[in-house]
């Protein structure tokens, strides 16, 4: 980054995208040609600090071995919990007790797009209640529709202070 001006740059970190979906890249292929580089860019953006998230992407049913992913250096996973079938507790169990991130589907069709407020506190009460309060950031799995009202995550939220 190029700077006339006299001010510091804070570096937050980084939200890396990876998917090996099954469908176009088996699990050797990805290791040998793909995964190289994505292990050198987590440890590059290491060097430098913040909180790096590894999002290994599921966006409209693209399906990944996650276990791939399982020693990349990242502080926070986040995979699509429904999509894979992979729940935040055997995510903290694969990634090593690092944080996890997810726990909501995505989609127009889901709880966290469309419930109730009791409904979505409730489904953060049983999260939580299963994969325990440290190391867990509740979300999405994936991107939400563009026309999704953010105050549910604020009711998420909410649920969770109380736990």
């Amino acid at each position: 980054v190029s700077c006339n001006h006299s001010q510091e740059l804070h570096y937050l970190g980084v939200l890396q995208l990876l998917f090996q979906d099954l469908w176009l890249v088996d699990g050797e292929l990805y290791q040998t040609y793909i995964e190289p580089s994505n292990i050198k860019v987590l440890e590059a953006t290491n060097q430098v600090g913040g909180v790096n998230i590894l999002h290994i992407c599921g966006f409209q049913g693209a399906s990944n071995n996650v276990t791939i992913f399982k020693d990349y250096p990242a502080q926070v996973f986040n995979w699509a919990t429904h999509h894979e079938a992979v729940s935040l507790p055997q995510g903290q169990e694969l990634f090593h007790g690092k944080a996890v991130l997810g726990g909501f589907e995505n989609g127009k069709q889901s709880l966290l797009y469309g419930g109730s407020k009791a409904k979505l506190q409730e489904e953060t009460k049983r999260l939580l209640a299963e994969a325990g309060t440290r190391g867990v950031l509740l979300g999405a799995d994936c991107t939400v529709p563009d026309d999704f009202e953010l105050e549910r995550l604020d009711w998420i939220r909410q649920a969770a202070i109380l736990e």
